[in-house]
């Protein structure tokens, strides 16, 4: 089935560059949080940009994996 075989591709994917990318970005925020400078400030804004959009990534991955063929087919068909 072409469906199961790609939400394993996109699970197996998320286990191992998505999740592995949020936790540096979050640990990148955490050490970063205190620093003052411009730069500083400016390189937070660029993680806890780029960690926003990976999060909703990831939400976005799990709700097409755990949802049925036939839904995902008919919201895709509405923007295609």
């Amino acid at each position: 089935d072409v469906w199961k075989m790609a939400c394993t591709i996109a699970a197996e994917r998320k286990r191992r560059e998505i999740s592995p990318a949020i936790e540096i970005l979050n640990r990148c925020c955490e050490k970063t949080t205190g620093l003052k400078s411009q730069d500083a400030k400016a390189f937070q804004q660029q993680i806890t940009a780029l960690l926003e959009f990976l999060q909703m990534g990831e939400r976005v991955m799990d709700r097409v994996s755990a949802s049925e063929k036939s839904a995902v087919l008919k919201l895709l068909s509405r923007f295609l």
